[in-house]
C-alpha cells in the first residue's frame, strides 16, 4: 500500500488536493479529507460555480482525446 503524505515531506511541498479513490466518498471521508487537504475532486460531472463552490466536492469534465479544440471550448463555456 502507498502511504498518503498530506504534509508533502517527501516532495518538500504541501499537498492541497486529493481525488477520491474511485469517486467514492461519504460524510466520514469528507471529514477526514478536511483535516488534511484544502480541495477534493469527485467523478461527478459539471461546473464548479464560485458562489456554490464546495471545495471538498469539486466536479470535473471528462475530456476524451478525440475531442477537438472547438468542442472543448464549447464545453468550458457551457454551450
Amino acid at each position: 500500500a502507498i502511504a498518503c503524505d498530506p504534509t508533502g515531506l517527501l516532495i518538500n511541498k504541501k499537498i492541497t488536493t486529493i481525488a477520491y479513490p474511485y469517486g467514492s466518498y461519504n460524510t466520514d471521508t469528507i471529514n477526514i479529507t478536511k483535516s488534511a487537504f484544502d480541495y477534493a475532486v469527485t467523478v461527478e460531472s459539471g461546473f464548479n460555480y464560485s458562489n456554490k463552490l464546495d471545495r471538498l466536492r469539486l466536479k470535473r469534465f471528462k475530456i476524451p482525446r478525440s475531442m477537438d479544440i472547438n468542442t472543448f471550448i464549447n464545453v468550458i463555456e457551457g454551450k
